[in-house]
């Protein structure tokens, strides 16, 4: 009886040499580097991912809070976290562009439901066309939603951002703030998106020209002027954007020091009126 323990017991070992062993090591470390990432959104500081804490947040009944990271590229490589109740948090996936177009004809507030299917009527649309009325998962609304956001709202300090020879975009690790008077310039506030705008955009508007930093659009170029509302606190040394396409979106930025961030707390409509309000 020993002896054919024995060989069972080996029989196992073996076939657990060919698979992958997921040791109470490995998943205290996973759990760990998890924790870290959701300090970003409670507050704590999380040098590793970003400098600065940013949140979205839907105040709406079942709104769903979401936790961006950052892992090589700053730019290309974000990644964002949803979640309804602080405990379990999913991917948000890449929104494709139709989602994109769709959220924006959505004016149903978001359920809380990653599953909820919504139809959408599109009537710019002929009755006969196929494509007139869709039908949409929450999850998929909620990753255009955020990126329609991203797109055009969230945005960073001239220099807090930085463009390397090999071409990738990392967070600027000697960024000391901007100056009094830079931050109440809005060319000193950039997009965090690829460039838009011609190349030498920038290179004809400042005498001060660095592609290092000056590889993105910045935010006074925006159609039309007066789309952004920046004032000074604190004496002016501290500044807050807040934009009129998305309300609720702010971003702030506190002179001569790193501290900086943005929070969106909002209805995830974006307010296509802003042109006739200017």
């Amino acid at each position: 009886m020993s002896t054919n323990a024995v060989n069972v017991e080996d029989a196992e070992m073996t076939e657990c040499d060919d698979e992958k062993v997921v040791t109470m090591m490995d998943v205290l470390q996973e759990q760990q580097e998890f924790e870290e990432d959701a300090n970003a959104v409670l507050g704590a500081s999380d040098d590793k991912n970003c400098t600065y804490s940013k949140e979205f947040s839907d105040p709406s009944p079942g709104g769903e809070p979401l936790h961006p990271r950052i892992d090589n590229d700053a730019m290309l490589d974000r990644k964002y976290f949803y979640t309804t109740d602080f405990k379990f948090w999913g991917l948000l996936p890449r929104a494709k562009r139709r989602y994109k177009l769709l959220s924006l004809l959505t004016t149903f507030p978001f359920r809380g439901d990653p599953t909820l299917k919504i139809k959408i009527l599109d009537e710019a649309l002929e009755e006969n066309h196929p494509d007139r009325c869709q039908v949409i998962k929450e999850e998929s609304r909620l990753a255009g939603t955020i990126s329609n956001i991203c797109d055009e709202a969230e945005i960073c300090a001239r220099g807090q951002l930085i463009k390397q020879p090999d071409g990738t975009v990392v967070i600027n690790p000697n960024f000391y703030g901007l100056t009094g008077s830079e931050a109440k310039q809005l060319k000193s506030y950039l997009h965090i998106r690829p460039s838009q705008q011609r190349w030498n955009s920038n290179l004809l508007s400042r005498q001060d020209y660095n592609y290092s930093m000056d590889f993105l659009d910045s935010i006074d170029q925006d159609i039309p002027s007066g789309c952004w509302n920046l004032s000074l606190e604190q004496g002016g040394s501290v500044a807050y954007l807040k934009s009129l396409y998305w309300p609720g979106m702010t971003y702030f930025h506190k002179a001569r020091t790193p501290d900086c961030g943005f929070l969106y707390v909002g209805n995830g409509r974006k307010n296509l009126d802003v042109p006739f309000l200017l």
